[in-house]
């Protein structure tokens, strides 16, 4: 099938065969890298996956993470000329082949099938260089890693939330597992087979790196898995296991405090609150483009949630009884420039050249994702719920967890916890997803510079189209509704 054949072959960055797709399938045979060269032995493949690890940056950073931004609430773009504007606005259609709704799909399957040729190749190199054996499994994981990340990822986009049917049967993005042939035509798979896929891949990759040493924040690794699943298990709805594996992580590491967790997003900083991060050396960033004094703003309703303080009865130096304001640190994370604020979480730079190392999983989800699903329990667990959420907010506001009074109501707790995801991930990429996954609807500020100020759920807008390019392609592919018809 024309549009999957664009995938066949692997980018691997050290050899330098990353030409265009289109380019690709025009040009003769002269030149082109086959598969058995290029998993010729296990320095090869390494290079690969960091070809791999390119792809997936820029299918990451040049639109996946801005796209649960700038369709939410949280944020406003000031020009109806700037590039962000038609996604923000809900104007995208199939026809948008360059824009998000043909790139997302592009570089996600482009991800895939980077994953799918390492993971094709991992028996052979095994057989032949057994001495080898962790390295070429650490190559494995992290190709089973992508894989599962750029399927959810897609499903996100393409495809209605989990809970939109009780049974999941309703149309996901197609699974791919394979290396892509010239005669493939795949099918939309149900929502419910895309997440099997996604957690037996993250299953699998744990396996793996339980036998392999760590490296760094910045490669992915056997607790950057265990966060992502600790989301899918959550916007599955699969509670005890998303508690579970939150569980795991929590016992081996903490968040972040005081300066150690403002400083977050700066170059090389290695902390127990980040746990996968991308490199973006010698790389360009959209997200610098985008959230650094550019159009993209901090909407009201965002400024409202983050200007809130508490308050606390204490008393004084004396003994007199006060009470004390305590505003949200996470202020430190915004600027203004004149009447706007922006996001700073974007905004570090080495020398002359801009650097940006976008955070995929950090320890504060996972406490959130594990206090979500305690409360969501058919028994509720209202007392470790609020011991979780007290940890958070006794941290973002700097006080001691036991002058924090949390409601024991759980649909005050959960919004509490929706109140502060929404501040916490702000330009992360998170927001319109939880939106969509808690069927709720998207309401933005009346002074939105948004001609759509409200979507109520479950609209059809809730998904991006899928670009004309690949349904033409490909019969097999059903188009996402374009009307609530």
């Amino acid at each position: 099938m024309k549009f999957f054949r664009k995938y066949i072959i692997i980018l691997a960055a050290s050899i330098s065969i990353f030409c265009s797709c289109e380019d690709f399938l025009e040009v003769g045979n002269q030149g082109k890298v086959d598969i058995p060269t290029i998993f010729a032995d296990v320095p090869s493949m390494k290079a690969t996956v960091n070809g791999m690890y390119s792809a997936l940056f820029s299918f990451y950073d040049s639109q996946f993470s801005k796209y649960g931004d700038l369709t939410a609430d949280m944020v406003d773009i000031t020009k109806t000329n700037d590039s962000n504007y038609a996604l923000f606005n809900f104007d995208l259609t199939r026809y948008d082949a360059s824009g998000p709704v043909g790139f997302i799909w592009r570089k996600g399957y482009e991800s895939i099938a980077n994953a799918n040729n390492i993971i094709d190749n991992v028996t052979s190199l095994l057989n032949k260089f057994p001495e080898e054996k962790n390295e070429i499994n650490r190559c494995y994981a992290e190709a089973l890693y992508t894989r599962a990340f750029c399927h959810f990822a897609l499903n996100l986009v393409y495809a209605q939330n989990y809970s939109y049917t009780d049974d999941a049967s309703h149309m996901g993005i197609p699974v791919i597992t394979k290396p892509a042939t010239v005669n493939d035509n795949p099918k939309r798979n149900t929502a419910k087979e895309v997440y099997v896929q996604v957690i037996a891949d993250l299953k699998k990759a744990i396996q793996l790196f339980d036998l392999i040493d760590d490296v760094s924040s910045f490669y992915i690794s056997s607790d950057a898995v265990k966060a992502l699943l600790s989301r899918v298990y959550l916007y599955k709805g699969e509670w005890q296991n998303c508690i579970d594996i939150s569980s795991e992580l929590i016992a081996d590491r903490d968040i972040s405090y005081g300066d150690e967790y403002l400083n977050i997003f700066s170059l090389a900083n290695n902390t127990n609150e980040v746990i996968f991060k991308f490199s973006g050396e010698d790389k360009g960033s959209t997200l610098y483009g985008t959230f650094h004094e550019g159009n993209v703003v901090c909407s009201d309703k965002f400024i409202n949630l983050i200007s809130k303080t508490i308050s606390v009865n204490e008393t004084n130096l004396a003994g007199d009884p006060v009470t004390n304001e305590y505003p949200d640190i996470r202020n430190n994370f915004i600027k203004a420039i004149e009447s706007l604020k922006y996001s700073n979480k974007y905004e570090y730079s080495d020398g002359e050249q801009e650097i940006i190392n976008p955070i995929v999983s950090r320890m504060s989800e996972i406490y959130f994702n594990r206090a979500e699903a305690y409360l969501s329990l058919e028994t509720p667990n209202i007392t470790l719920a609020k011991k979780d959420i007290a940890k958070l907010i006794s941290r973002n506001y700097d006080l001691d967890p036991a002058k924090i009074n949390i409601s024991d109501d759980k649909t005050a707790l959960l919004s509490l916890i929706d109140e502060q995801k929404s501040i916490e991930f702000f330009a992360e990429g998170h927001r319109f997803f939880d939106i969509s996954r808690h069927h709720q609807n998207l309401v933005r500020d009346n002074k939105s510079n948004s001609s759509t100020k409200e979507l109520t759920y479950p609209d059809y807008r809730y998904v991006l189209q899928i670009s004309e390019k690949e349904t033409n392609a490909n019969r097999n592919i059903e188009q996402n509704p374009s009307s609530n018809k």
